[in-house]
């Protein structure tokens, strides 16, 4: 289309995002699409049209009329869903780490959906570009966990009221298939190796680790603690005349029963001293091996940190040992344990040691299990860590 009879087209003034199109209107291409925001003869009316759409235009979306009730924008819905989350985290419903995830997930679907866009005219296509953006920064676990987060981020807003109809992810913005997590797993392993230790690997560490480190150690592969349950256990948890521990992890609230090798209950003992109570395992300071806190301004939460002592420490010991390669930390342990201990077929006295969550009615109606039958898995990893000499 030809420029108005009569009128010169006017030169792009500097720093201006638009340019004077031929056909008299103000112009700009985005996404591959040439979009108009007004006429030649009003430059402020045409840039203040093109602001009002940006937001909808880089996301992809169309941008309504102007004067339209917008209703809730996902950036509305995001700030509104962290702030029930931070009411939980001061209540201690909610731990800070589990809330930095949902602040990240959160951060990813305003950036990448548009933080102006109003959440009831999401399309399920719309949610493609997001989980293009999971799928290549994080593995199958990552994936599984933001897409987890961000879709209950969505069912909150609607079953609070403040959306009049559930959002459609579609089935591409669904949860990564098992079938996707064992091949994905198949190749770590092939990249990799095992994720677990060999008998020598694991002497050599007690025979190099502190004396913290050392009953740590002893725990993780005699009980499968993780670094968690070895920062959060409490010397009331140990029976020393039943020779166990016996507790809910932190982690999921599900209930455990170790029975401990003797050189276990020493190396705890050594750590633990003339204390009476507290937690078992201290820094020289006298604070946590792990410290989580939040970084508030205003009284909000705006960020999270956390230091795990004993990944570091066990992490410096494995490279010092030159046993560490990627995927080899202290949850190698566990991994090891159950490996090991599968060897005898029990796999409830295994669940019930480490403290893993069952699904299925029996998860509801068993309330224990006899200790010997626990003590049979323990006794037979610690037979493959310390093998008996021939003769005994």
């Amino acid at each position: 289309m030809p420029a108005p009879a009569g009128k010169k087209r006017p030169r792009k003034p500097p720093g201006c995002p638009l340019f004077a199109h031929r056909n008299g209107q103000w112009a700009k291409k985005i996404q591959g699409r040439l979009r108009y925001f007004g006429r030649w003869e009003d430059l402020n009316a045409a840039l203040a049209e093109y602001y009002r759409q940006k937001p909808f235009l880089d996301a992809g979306h169309e941008a309504p009329p102007p004067g339209s009730d917008l209703g809730l924008t996902v950036k509305d819905l995001a700030n509104r869903w962290l702030t029930y989350q931070q009411e939980r985290v001061a209540a201690e419903e909610l731990r800070p780490r589990t809330w930095s995830e949902y602040h990240m997930a959160a951060r990813f679907a305003v950036e990448i959906l548009g933080p102006h866009v109003p959440v009831q005219t999401l399309k399920a296509a719309d949610f493609q570009p997001l989980r293009n953006h999971l799928f290549e920064k994080y593995g199958f676990d990552g994936r599984a966990k933001f897409v987890k987060i961000i879709r209950s981020m969505f069912k909150w807003g609607f079953e609070n009221e403040l959306l009049e109809k559930p959002v459609r992810f579609g089935t591409y913005f669904s949860l990564p298939s098992q079938r996707a997590k064992r091949l994905e797993r198949a190749i770590r392993r092939r990249q990799r190796g095992d994720r677990m230790f060999t008998a020598a690997q694991i002497r050599h560490q007690l025979e190099a680790a502190t004396d913290a480190l050392r009953a740590m150690i002893l725990l993780g592969i005699n009980g499968g603690l993780g670094n968690e349950d070895c920062a959060q256990l409490l010397i009331d948890m140990i029976d020393a005349k039943k020779k166990t521990i016996d507790y809910a992890r932190g982690k999921t609230g599900i209930g455990r029963v170790v029975p401990l090798w003797p050189e276990t209950l020493a190396a705890l003992n050594d750590v633990i001293g003339n204390r009476a109570e507290g937690r078992v395992f201290l820094t020289r300071w006298g604070n946590p091996f792990i410290e989580e806190r939040v970084k508030k301004e205003d009284g909000r939460i705006v960020g999270f940190v956390r230091k795990d002592g004993i990944a570091d420490a066990y992490g410096k010991l494995l490279r010092r040992l030159k046993q560490y390669r990627p995927g080899m930390n202290f949850y190698a342990l566990r991994h090891t344990l159950r490996t090991i201990g599968a060897e005898l077929r029990d796999t409830e006295a295994i669940r019930w040691i480490m403290g893993h969550q069952r699904s299925d009615a029996d998860g509801e109606y068993i309330e224990c299990l006899p200790v010997l039958r626990l003590r049979k898995v323990t006794d037979y990893v610690h037979d493959w860590l310390f093998p008996p000499k021939s003769g005994k």
